[in-house]
């Protein structure tokens, strides 16, 4: 029998210790403190866009400062401000005193046929080849997400494959922009996954990409930490300890967006989901639906590589990571 392991990723529950991809893949700023095992689920829920633009951008009209209000005045928790060839690190380095959201110091760098959110580190010459991109994240130990994969067309699957296989620092990828723009997204996510997995995790993000003040609250993604300091949220944002969710595959969303409360592994195999705001609980495997409900056996069901769970409610959408199938 196929033996499945549940590992720690975002949608599951298992010590770091033993996650699929080595933590040494992961460079870490000497500040971030390797933790003991916990089960995720038992951490706090804080509310991050990851992907936010000012008038620093010059394709946005929004101060900083004003940018940081809105997201505050929206219940955010933590916020990457993530400009085109600027780097932001701290609130106050963009003028900004009053606040209480976590910063997560970022920027976005064009790659040519592709942008490039880099995270914990600055790429100063922001237009360049997406591997040199790569190279500099790698050097200066920070982390890459892929943005909004299905705007670009032609970047081929094969591509993209062999970033994702010669650059561990690309830890994730944007399946949902905003309103859904791009609604390729899940279907690059979901061939990465098949090609890489087991051996290799993809982590899911959802963000605003905020450019006009509209764009505000459409896609955010919840991160799982003890607390919500910069260290804690670095942590986790490297190690997938976080979740997708968005408002926009639902017409006319009403009430709150679920939110994914525990995932549990039974020693057979079968999967448990636990959730709040959801009527719907859809299993994925290598592309296709392959089952419903709060329980699922992947191996029972002859899955391969990979299962990923999709939690669906009046008010949105609830992306659990993706669980390597050995």
């Amino acid at each position: 029998m196929k033996k499945f392991i549940v590992v720690l990723m975002l949608a599951i529950f298992i010590a770091t210790s033993v996650a699929v991809i080595s933590t040494e893949f992961f460079p870490r700023t000497d500040d971030v403190e390797e933790l003991p095992p916990v089960d995720i689920w038992t951490l706090n829920q804080y509310k991050a866009n990851t992907h936010t633009h000012t008038n620093r951008s010059l394709d946005s009209w929004t101060s900083p400062q004003d940018r940081v209000y809105q997201y505050q005045d929206r219940g955010y928790d933590i916020l990457a401000i993530t400009d085109h060839y600027l780097g932001f690190d701290t609130f106050e380095s963009i003028g900004v005193t009053d606040y209480y959201l976590t910063p997560i110091s970022s920027n976005e760098a064009e790659g040519g046929n592709a942008h490039i959110n880099v995270y914990y580190t600055y790429i100063e010459f922001a237009i360049m080849a997406p591997t040199d991109i790569f190279d500099l994240t790698t050097e200066g130990g920070g982390i890459a997400i892929l943005n909004h994969p299905g705007k670009y067309d032609h970047v081929s699957m094969e591509q993209r494959i062999k970033w994702y296989q010669d650059y561990p620092c690309i830890v994730g990828m944007e399946i949902v922009n905003r309103n859904d723009r791009y609604k390729e997204d899940r279907e690059i996510w979901d061939a990465c996954l098949t090609a890489l997995m087991p051996e290799r995790n993809i982590y899911g993000v959802a963000t605003d990409d905020t450019h006009d003040d509209n764009d505000i609250g459409w896609s955010y993604t919840m991160f799982l930490a003890p607390d919500r300091t910069e260290e804690s949220i670095e942590y986790a944002f490297r190690n997938g300890h976080y979740y997708a969710v968005t408002n926009a595959l639902v017409e006319n969303p009403v009430g709150q967006e679920p939110r994914i409360t525990n995932v549990k592994q039974a020693e057979d195999g079968t999967i448990s989901v636990e959730g709040t705001d959801y009527d719907k609980v859809t299993w994925i495997s290598c592309g296709e639906i392959v089952g419903y409900g709060n329980t699922f056996n992947p191996i029972a069901a002859g899955c391969q590589k990979y299962v990923r769970f999709e939690l669906e409610g009046l008010g949105g959408t609830a992306f659990g990571q993706p669980i390597p199938i050995y």
